[in-house]
């Protein structure tokens, strides 16, 4: 459920069955124990009929491509972006040139009745200066074939970034998610803000550590769950 409700299904949005779809490939793929960052590849480049595919409910869920850049920021990293949408945040490291070039990396995504897909190589541009942001991730070769008009998708690089083992974002984020499942509270008390907005993690080297073994473990949720409900702070 708590899954489901960070992904947006919700059935008055997702019509057709197609709420279900996705809620039930949610479950399956926890049930499976898909690794966590295969399972938000699959989701974060999704395309096709949302009636068939259904991972690709995600951008049918959220169509505007601001949001869909800020709930990815929030869900997998834990970042609260949504102020560096008119300025630099002032109290976070994401400035403006971030914000339109996460939002570039779905950009060219396009709704047409049920389906999702790739049209364009669109960039966003920062209001403020009209600068055309590159995706964010994306390795400098692609991008200039990106800024030629030659069809990429930014998501493909923006996912490979994300959910590489040097990203802490990522990790942590997850980590702390599930340890607040399992405890009733994170060890960053604020589950979905990691900024200096947020609180300070209660056991810094502690949520370090977990990090550095779920990807040790191949992002293999069940064995960090077994970790953590073995361990004699969860006994107590």
């Amino acid at each position: 459920l708590l899954m489901a409700d960070l992904m947006r299904v919700n059935p008055e949005v997702l019509t057709e069955g197609r709420a279900h779809l996705f809620a039930d490939w949610i479950a399956e793929s926890i049930a499976a124990n898909r690794p966590f960052d295969d399972m938000t590849r699959s989701l974060l480049t999704a395309s096709g009929d949302t009636k068939e595919v259904a991972p690709a409910n995600y951008f049918a869920a959220i169509t505007e491509t601001r949001e869909t850049a800020e709930a990815t920021a929030q869900i997998f990293m834990g970042s609260r972006i949504q102020c560096a949408r008119c300025h630099n945040h002032p109290f976070e490291n994401w400035t403006q040139n971030d914000y339109y070039s996460i939002g570039t990396v779905f950009h060219g995504i396009q709704t047409e009745g049920t389906s999702i897909k790739l049209a364009s190589n669109r960039m966003m541009a920062n209001p403020r200066t009209g600068q055309s942001m590159k995706p964010w991730g994306m390795k400098p070769e692609k991008a200039d074939q990106f800024a030629s008009g030659q069809l990429v998708d930014a998501r493909d690089d923006f996912v490979h970034w994300l959910t590489s083992s040097d990203n802490d974002y990522f990790s942590n984020v997850e980590v702390n998610r599930i340890w607040a499942h399992l405890f009733g509270r994170g060890i960053v008390k604020t589950v979905e803000d990691f900024g200096s907005q947020g609180a300070w993690p209660s056991h810094p080297r502690l949520l370090d550590w977990l990090a550095i073994e779920f990807v040790r473990r191949g992002w293999d949720v069940k064995a960090l769950q077994k970790l953590i409900v073995t361990s004699a702070t969860y006994r107590q």
